[in-house]
């Protein structure tokens, strides 16, 4: 999953520094944040995440934002 750091259509989502991806460990049950190893600490500077939909293969997520962007996350290779 990905977070929502604002959700008005306004310019107040770039005072926010943009979304992080996350996964849910079931074996320690809790969530890891897999951006903290990215060098920006974020995948999208000042997006926000509304909707994420996955690959036929579950290979990548692909989230879109308000503003029309589009990201990609491959599992395989985090």
């Amino acid at each position: 999953m990905a977070t929502t750091d604002y959700s008005l259509l306004d310019a107040g989502y770039l005072r926010k520094r943009g979304f992080h991806w996350y996964a849910y460990d079931t074996t320690v049950g809790r969530f890891l944040d897999l951006s903290a190893a990215s060098p920006m600490a974020s995948p999208g500077l000042h997006a926000s995440i509304m909707a994420t939909a996955s690959t036929r293969a579950m290979a990548h997520l692909r989230p879109g934002d308000p503003h029309g962007s589009l990201f990609r996350y491959d599992i395989a290779q985090a």
